[in-house]
């Protein structure tokens, strides 16, 4: 996820944790640009994330939900 640098985003987004905080149009431009270029590396990111988020142990259920998202 890749969202606009306001307080509201800044709230729930940890920059390179949860997701990307783009100052302005070229950034969120690279930013989207490397998260398709890393595909695989922020699958496994994103799924790490959501298991210390919502206690998700199935690794199987946590790729269905990655792959219904993207």
């Amino acid at each position: 996820m890749v969202v606009s640098d306001i307080p509201e985003f800044r709230e729930q987004i940890k920059d390179g944790e949860n997701g990307y905080i783009a100052k302005d149009n070229d950034e969120m431009y690279n930013k989207i640009v490397n998260l398709i270029e890393n595909k695989n590396h922020n699958k496994e990111k994103f799924i790490e994330n959501l298991k210390m988020d919502k206690k998700i142990e199935n690794k199987d259920e946590l790729y269905k939900l990655y792959d219904i998202i993207e």
